[in-house]
């Protein structure tokens, strides 16, 4: 598993997606970052 992560790029282009599909994604990194870290601190984790 580790060797298919690997082979990941470091960061994700979504230009054709826009283009082809009218993509248009509802998170950039910090409104994800601080969702995700809402809904642990949620659940009873320690996020923030």
């Amino acid at each position: 598993r580790q060797a298919i992560a690997e082979s990941w790029p470091d960061s994700l282009a979504c230009s054709a997606a826009r283009k082809e599909w009218d993509f248009a994604p509802r998170y950039d990194l910090e409104t994800m970052t601080r969702e995700m870290l809402d809904r642990i601190a949620s659940k009873g984790g320690r996020a923030a």
